[in-house]
């Protein structure tokens, strides 16, 4: 199954938090002009701030775990440059794996024979230098009657979904299991589904 949506507004509104964004030593004039060169033009706004960011990522897989025990692993996408913000002990867990891109994870990870598997991609922007379109995507690759129950008190439970616009849900086909990681980088914008879990 696939879960994605996009973030439109703070999810932790009415809590202050600082912003956490680094102050770079510039002292020339040039200087200021090659940082210049770092700005993205994007239509989405920053949100939050890299451990908000981080603590979202955390609540998500704390809300997995506690609906679908059955997972054995997480596939979490981190990105800099929040280098001074700790992570969170959740995300440093064994069976979490920190990395840029969760799809390449898969083929080892079926490979192995893990199954029950959770793939997080996200384009949350913390930091105005920073890509993305603060969309959050959820690959829940598992299957079995077991699971149905915890999908359905994860769909209904979470509150890291409530926050998400636009909220989508798509079944993912067995033949498209070796192509996911193709499928995610032509687009990570499915359309609307038909909310069936696999």
């Amino acid at each position: 199954m696939q879960i994605s949506g996009e973030l439109s507004g703070s999810p932790f509104p009415g809590a202050c938090h600082e912003a956490q964004l680094g102050v770079m030593p510039l002292v020339r004039p040039h200087e200021y002009a090659e940082a210049m060169r770092f700005e993205r033009p994007s239509r989405a706004p920053v949100l939050l701030s890299p451990s908000q960011r981080y603590l979202l990522l955390k609540n998500l897989v704390i809300e997995m775990r506690r609906s679908l025990p059955e997972i054995s692993v997480f596939g979490v996408r981190l990105f800099g440059p929040d280098f001074n913000v700790q992570l969170p002990r959740e995300l440093l867990s064994a069976d979490v794996f920190i990395t840029h891109a969760p799809l390449d994870l898969l083929p080892t990870l079926l490979e192995s024979g893990t199954r029950n598997i959770v793939l997080i991609h996200h384009g949350l922007r913390a930091d105005p230098i920073e890509q993305g379109d603060n969309e959050l995507v959820i690959w829940l690759l598992a299957s079995g009657p077991e699971l149905r129950a915890g999908v359905e008190t994860f769909l209904r439970e979470s509150e890291v979904l409530r926050v998400l616009g636009n909220l989508r849900l798509r079944s993912v086909l067995a033949e498209e299991m070796p192509r996911l990681g193709e499928i995610a980088r032509i687009g990570l914008r499915p359309s609307p589904a038909d909310g069936s879990a696999q």
